[in-house]
């Protein structure tokens, strides 16, 4: 459990995924929703931004010991490309705020 809360408190402080947020609070924010809608929006927002610290805890709770040969692939090919992710991250980022400025 501590590692859990560890990850949340580190995803939720990382200045990428605050950078992340942004965008999808100020729309969330400006938008005319309703509370549930406004309320499942930032649930959503919250799943994507924690999903890199929830998704391995999810996957070793679900398969156990059967995930680590899965998630040492993952690890191996993240840590080989990662400058690549990044920059397909910031790139979409990128393009997406560049739309919104057209409009």
């Amino acid at each position: 459990m501590d590692y859990i809360l560890m990850g949340v408190v580190t995803m939720a402080t990382n200045v990428s995924s605050i950078v992340i947020m942004i965008p999808g609070l100020h729309h969330v924010k400006i938008g005319d929703y309703g509370n549930a809608q406004n309320v499942s929006a930032y649930v959503v927002l919250f799943l994507f931004v924690m999903l890199p610290a929830l998704a391995p805890v999810a996957l070793t709770s679900a398969f156990g010991s059967k995930s680590d040969s899965f998630l040492n692939k993952v690890n191996v090919y993240v840590t080989r490309h990662s400058r690549t992710i990044t920059g397909l991250v910031c790139a979409a980022i990128a393009v997406y705020l560049f739309i919104g400025v057209i409009r």
